[in-house]
């Protein structure tokens, strides 16, 4: 018990230190850059516009500074729900928007999200898009910049810029100069650090 006890405030401790300081709009918005948003997944519910996604953030962000952070973080990490709702509350809507802003990459017309896919956007489940060419996608021609999906790789469309090239599987880390409406990218090979699986 006292293991468990100590653990805890440990890791109490970093949480509070990673998330007192500046103002900070949870770590999965990253940064706004002019006409360009980053997300570490997705820009795509709930609601998918600029405006909704920040408040959602927002949402997040304040669990991370509220002293319930430590109970939620035990059960942050989970498949469910697979789809949004306004009437989702509690862990469910927050879990559901990390999921999203995080670890998205398929999901289907109707709106649900296929969590257990990792394969790039040729290996889309039957009856799934990635998430930035889902129908009716409402952020859709907003510039949006995003990693943490190593086997889609580098695109760089106008309204689209994938960032993670799989440095840790011995693929190549990629940065991006945004310079106006003018990209530069920068790719150094990577030895592989991880085994994937």
């Amino acid at each position: 018990m006292h293991g468990q006890t100590s653990t805890r405030t440990r890791e109490g401790r970093l949480t509070r230190l990673l998330v007192s300081g500046p103002p900070f709009l949870f770590l999965l918005v990253f940064f706004l850059v002019p006409a360009l948003i980053m997300v570490a997944a997705s820009f795509r519910y709930p609601p998918d516009d600029l405006a909704g996604t920040l408040a959602r953030a927002a949402e997040v962000e304040a669990m991370l500074r509220s002293d319930a952070l430590s109970d939620f973080l035990h059960v942050m990490y989970a498949d469910e729900p697979l789809r949004w709702s306004p009437a989702l509350e509690g862990n469910e809507r927050l879990r559901f928007i990390i999921n999203v802003l995080t670890r998205i990459r398929f999901v289907n017309a109707s709106g649900a999200l296929d969590l257990k896919t990792k394969e790039g956007a040729g290996g889309a489940p039957s009856g799934f898009y990635p998430w930035f060419d889902a129908p009716e996608r409402r952020s859709a021609g907003v510039p949006i910049a995003f990693g943490h999906w190593s086997t889609l790789g580098l695109v760089n469309r106008p309204e689209l810029l994938a960032l993670d090239t799989g440095c840790v599987w011995g693929g190549s880390l990629t940065a991006v100069r945004v310079d106006g409406g003018r990209r530069e990218v920068f790719q150094v090979e990577c030895e592989q650090a991880q085994a994937p699986g």
